[in-house]
């Protein structure tokens, strides 16, 4: 029989630090298997109101640091917001800091007010499948050439999107 696992997200939106910080050592010792935040720049579900909210790599960093058990990632990563050689190297590093606990969680991309908001083009569903599948591409090289290599043998990849 599958063993069950339990996966927690964890909003990165109106609370501070030491609150989210708190929820992150909680839900490890609660014992769930993933522990993930998402990649917005702004409060998706409550637009246009604007509140506290946090960066999600640099978050999913402090997690990886907070956390010893737990796998971690960003549920999801939109595709549009970093170069993807960039990303390949925070990924790697992130990584390396969680002793090989990371899941590149990555997706097309979804709020355009936030795109227009940040300056990103958004472009079509299309185009922004194909800038994808390029940046899934780029990262797998950069991870086989960049030094230090990931902890993992493969860095685990889930895709996200809806449609």
């Amino acid at each position: 029989m599958t063993k069950l696992q339990v996966g927690v997200q964890l909003a990165p939106q109106h609370t501070s630090y030491a609150a989210y910080a708190q929820a992150v050592r909680e839900v490890e010792a609660l014992g769930v298997d993933t522990i993930w935040n998402w990649d917005h720049f702004i409060p998706p579900w409550d637009y246009p109101v604007h509140g506290d909210h946090f960066e999600a790599w640099t978050l999913l960093t402090a997690m990886a640091t907070l956390t010893h058990r737990a796998k971690l990632g960003c549920l999801v990563t939109c595709n549009n917001y970093r170069n993807p050689a960039l990303l390949s190297n925070m990924a790697k590093t992130v990584d390396h800091i969680s002793g090989g606990r990371l899941i590149l969680g990555i997706g097309a991309g979804w709020f355009e007010a936030e795109h227009q908001e940040y300056g990103f083009k958004f472009g079509t569903a299309s185009e922004r499948l194909q800038a994808l599948e390029t940046t899934l591409s780029i990262i797998k090289q950069r991870w086989e050439e960049d030094l230090p290599h990931p902890v993992q043998a493969t860095i685990p990849i889930l895709i996200g999107g809806d449609g």
